[in-house]
């Protein structure tokens, strides 16, 4: 996975200290607060990241973290999401500190801090939903924090200082199965006045939608509302000017 240009992480991992034991280890991160020019933590649509939005501190035996599913869970067997939180405040991460014991921290392997997208349709990131976990989660972006150690006396330390301008191609979105993504379907279509209303099934609620639209069936690329929806239930009716296109279709919302 990319590094993201946009973060500033510092990760410290300790073993034995004031702080842990020798089955216990402390993790502290944090991201670069705004200054100057510098947005802090973005998006993937540019955005400064909102406060009360996500970080996700992971393990995976491999080079690489394997992505997250829209449920926040590791996209990949075998890899492991250790500790979730929503710490977002003032455009960045303050410092903040994970005590981990055996039950839960790998004796090896590699450590990551990512950013998470869990903004809902409001634009608002996702609350504390079950486990814990946020009810939702669009999309990540891997900041520079990657390490490598073990339990016990063994420190490891990395420090990055990665300026720029948030670019897109670095996040992921969140892996969801393709008959989810596949599953609306336009159950009606009407015209009321210069728009169409367009009811739709099978929405998962883990994920975000919008209508596309175009000129042909084969040019169907242009997403119609500024708010994306989502729903929970089935009959959800969306409603998009004629003017956008002749041809609809409803899909996941694109991070950006």
């Amino acid at each position: 996975m990319k590094v993201s240009k946009l973060l500033a992480f510092a990760v410290l991992m300790l073993g034995v200290s004031a702080y842990a034991d020798a089955n216990k280890a402390m993790v502290l991160f944090s991201t670069r607060a705004p200054a100057g020019d510098y947005k802090g933590d973005v998006y993937a649509d540019g955005a400064t990241v909102a406060d009360g939005e996500w970080y996700a501190l992971c393990w995976s035996a491999n080079a690489e973290f394997g992505g997250f599913t829209s449920e926040c869970g590791a996209a990949v067997a075998g890899d492991k999401v250790l500790l979730v939180a929503p710490l977002a405040s003032g455009g960045h991460c303050p410092t903040v500190a994970f005590q981990l014991d055996a039950a839960t921290l790998p004796a090896s392997g590699n450590y990551f801090v990512f950013l998470l997208d869990t903004r809902g349709v409001n634009g608002v990131p996702s609350a504390v939903g079950e486990g814990g976990l946020p009810v939702a989660l669009n999309g990540s972006v891997a900041t520079s924090a990657a390490a490598s150690g073990k339990l016990g006396t063994t420190t490891v330390v990395t420090n990055a200082s990665l300026d720029g301008d948030g670019a897109a191609a670095s996040w992921a979105e969140s892996a969801v199965d393709a008959a989810v993504v596949s599953a609306p379907v336009i159950k009606a279509f009407r015209i009321s006045g210069e728009n169409a209303i367009i009811k739709v099934s099978g929405m998962h609620p883990s994920v975000k939608y919008n209508v596309f639209s175009g000129e042909a069936v084969d040019k169907i690329e242009k997403t119609t509302l500024d708010m994306p929806m989502s729903a929970e239930k089935n009959d959800v009716e969306f409603v998009v000017p004629l003017s956008a296109g002749k041809f609809f279709s409803v899909s996941r919302q694109p991070l950006k």
